[in-house]
């Protein structure tokens, strides 16, 4: 047996099904404003760049190396402010004067103080962008995500909290997107196949069979994915949506369950998407090793870095973060709980 890292909210049936009847389920998990699809996240935050003219951008150190790769496409400068897992208003702080934009990474859908970053770009003029690739339908004081900066970005693709592919932009501002090319087709015929393959492939019989591959496949795609958003995506995205409720109960009750009984990163800020359960060991070599002898696959997330290699909080993360997919029945939870508690961690 091997319980494995991540778990697919995707099932067949949301891609072969006829289009659901409510296709304004956006708006409880989205807040109001100007909504563009497109094929991926990072390609929404290239256009978001390009259409606001940004020269500067201030970006987390610590967080997925696409964010890094949209700003360099976009022809912006990327300027590193120093981070753990939880961005910090004091490190933002350090590099506001020298920046057009923020971009505010809600890395595993845990939420920093967006309010006193909101404010603090406010005061010194600088656009804000959201990056909620991984926090759909967090809140922050009973506002949803995306709510407190002039741009959001969401992702939808394969291994976040609803996926598929593609992402959507939120702009307070109408946006003219430059063209972009029809998603392949031989991309969406490889991705429809993952999910039908998954039920069988994430069993936890069958998984260690495959684990090798499966552990980093879903979250190490680096194509630019400057594409528009297809068809078949937005409804195997609006299906999931008919059950997300369902999916974030089960998250929260899962991670509620890890906090009560195993140290766990958390945000004091928020009412966050839980997409991952997430910690901090320093020997996390050597319990990546006890835990998947013990039949648990928890690992590191393999996009995420320290993006400018020397910021210290940033270097630590990259060191010590390992994260477990929380949507996923409660005893297999349980028993990752159980495993961590026979040893320290």
């Amino acid at each position: 047996m091997l319980l494995s890292q991540q778990r697919l909210t995707a099932r067949i049936g949301d891609i072969f099904a006829s289009y659901p009847k409510n296709s304004g389920l956006f708006r409880w998990y989205v807040p109001e404003g100007n909504q563009y699809l497109v094929g991926s996240a990072r390609e929404g935050i290239r256009q978001i760049l390009s259409h606001a003219g940004v020269k500067r951008v201030g970006i987390p150190a610590y967080t997925c190396h696409v964010v890094r790769d949209a700003v360099h496409q976009a022809g912006s400068a990327a300027v590193f402010y120093d981070s753990g897992v939880i961005a910090e208003v004091n490190e933002i702080k350090k590099i506001i004067n020298r920046v057009d934009a923020i971009i505010l990474c809600y890395n595993y859908g845990l939420l920093p103080d967006i309010i006193a970053i909101a404010d603090l770009c406010k005061k010194h003029k600088v656009v804000l962008i959201e990056d909620c690739a991984q926090a759909f339908g967090a809140k922050f004081g009973g506002k949803l995500v995306g709510s407190f900066g002039d741009y959001a970005v969401y992702s939808f693709g394969i291994s976040k909290n609803i996926g598929f592919c593609g992402g959507l932009i939120l702009s307070s501002k109408e946006m003219k997107l430059s063209k972009l090319r029809p998603y392949p087709k031989r991309k969406l015929y490889s991705l429809v196949m993952k999910v039908m393959l998954a039920p069988i492939l994430f069993n936890r019989f069958v998984y260690p069979l495959f684990f090798p591959i499966l552990s980093s496949h879903l979250h190490q795609e680096t194509t630019r994915l400057n594409y528009a958003f297809p068809s078949l995506a937005k409804k195997a995205i609006l299906h999931q949506l008919n059950r997300y409720d369902m999916i974030m109960a089960t998250r929260a009750r899962n991670y509620l369950f890890c906090k009560e009984n195993i140290k766990v990163v958390d945000s004091e800020w928020s009412d966050p998407a839980r997409l991952y359960l997430t910690l901090r060991v320093k020997n996390r070599d050597e319990l990546r090793k006890r835990l998947l002898k013990e039949g648990v696959d928890m690992g590191e997330m393999l996009t995420f870095h320290c993006l400018d290699g020397v910021s210290p909080k940033a270097r630590k993360a990259e060191e010590e973060v390992l994260t477990f997919a929380l949507y996923r029945p409660l005893w297999e939870v349980k028993y990752l709980v159980k495993v961590l508690s026979n040893g320290s961690y």
